[in-house]
């Protein structure tokens, strides 16, 4: 076979699907001009798949009488069928080619009996196992189970991935509309046996019902879970996922399908939500207290740099102008001395030991300007234990 050469450039995914090059004309070609087209072997080192004994790059002879590789393309060198291809791409869908896998096979019967056999060809000879009825029936529990818990999508069931190997389980793995029928009647199964374990906490108002909302980014749907959680006879503290879909007054649909009828039996958690509130008024919610710490916290502790050099200096600002308006206000005292005294003196008197008190506290004894070792033990206390409760809030969040 003719040597062949690689341009300078390599064409991207994109520019190769270019109306000059496309898999159907570099086939035809290397099948009626093989003057001019021909499948150039792979001798680099660095391809180890099998696959590339079978596979090239298809060639086009340039003007100066070369033979150039077409870059974004691999062809069989035994029926000329092409794909395209980078470096990125991978090989598994060339190893799929029948005529990849006619070699395989045929390189395996002429190799000598000494010659180990992989994995794959012994498994060939393994016998096909046929499960039950109630075996299958239990693994499409499993399955169901394994898709709800995970939220994952109904259509991995068919994903090739999942049915890869010399064990049928198409037998076994069923595909996303089974999946999905069966997850219903297996809502309403686990429903069933609910209903009789709320029952006892229900009637005992030792339930509590956690509601939660949130908004889906892609699909732009809002949607609302709900959460049991409840003391049973024995003192066990259990919880329970009763619902997660999209907002339409579900929250007393979903609880009467679990014969929680009366509302006012049960207790609400949840957070400072305007929505949750105004919806949970009627039924004495209780506010998750974790929340209103992390705003507290936040408005008081974590305000910007900036913001706090602008209070500080409009503080220094007012601190000014109130003594200046004491002095004025002093020397307008001794002037307007004849006047009665209850309408002067009292309100004159009382601001000024109001504005005294505020604007002559010097900063080196203002507490909200101290470093936290400057504070007194008891008030460094309150700081900790302040800091403390802030950091459980991330598991309340979680």
């Amino acid at each position: 076979m003719a040597p062949y050469t690689t341009t300078s450039y390599s064409l991207s995914p994109t520019m190769s699907m270019n109306n000059k090059y496309t898999v159907d004309k570099i086939k035809y070609r290397l099948q009626h001009d093989k003057a001019n087209y021909e499948v150039a072997d792979n001798d680099t080192s660095r391809f180890k798949s099998k696959c590339w004994n079978v596979f090239g790059f298809p060639t086009e002879k340039n003007e100066a009488g070369r033979f150039e590789r077409i870059n974004g393309f691999v062809s069989c060198k035994q029926c000329y069928q092409t794909f395209t291809y980078t470096s990125t791409t991978g090989t598994r869908h060339l190893n799929a080619h029948i005529c990849v896998i006619n070699f395989l096979t045929n390189s395996t019967t002429s190799a000598p009996t000494t010659v180990q056999t992989t994995l794959d060809n012994i498994s060939k000879n393994l016998k096909q196992i046929k499960l039950s009825d109630k075996e299958q029936h239990k693994f499409k529990d499993l399955m169901a189970k394994w898709i709800c818990a995970d939220m994952r999508p109904f259509t991995i069931t068919e994903d090739t991935g999942a049915k890869h190997g010399d064990f049928d389980v198409k037998n076994i793995v069923r595909g996303a509309d089974v999946t999905s029928d069966h997850i219903g009647s297996l809502a309403d199964k686990y429903r069933t046996e609910l209903r009789e374990i709320l029952k006892e906490p229900f009637e005992n108002e030792a339930m509590c019902i956690s509601p939660d909302m949130w908004s889906d980014a892609d699909k732009q749907l809002s949607y609302s879970g709900l959460s049991c959680s409840f003391v049973d006879a024995n003192l066990n503290y259990k919880t329970v996922d009763l619902c997660c879909r999209p907002y339409y007054k579900c929250i007393q649909k979903v609880l009467e399908s679990y014969g929680l009828n009366d509302l006012t039996q049960l207790h609400f958690v949840s957070d400072r939500g305007p929505n949750l509130v105004k919806a949970l008024k009627p039924y004495r919610p209780i506010y998750c207290y974790a929340h209103r710490l992390n705003n507290i916290l936040k408005r008081s502790f974590f305000q910007s740099q900036k913001k706090k050099n602008k209070n500080e200096e409009q503080n220094a600002q007012l601190s000014t102008i109130n003594l200046d308006k004491i002095k004025s206000e002093d020397s307008d005292l001794s002037i307007s001395s004849s006047e009665d005294d209850n309408e002067s003196f009292l309100p004159v008197h009382t601001n000024k030991k109001k504005i005294t008190k505020s604007g002559g506290r010097s900063a080196l004894n203002d507490p909200r300007k101290l470093e936290l070792p400057d504070l007194d033990s008891s008030a460094q206390e309150v700081i900790k234990t302040i800091v403390n409760c802030k950091k459980l809030v991330q598991y309340v969040k979680k």
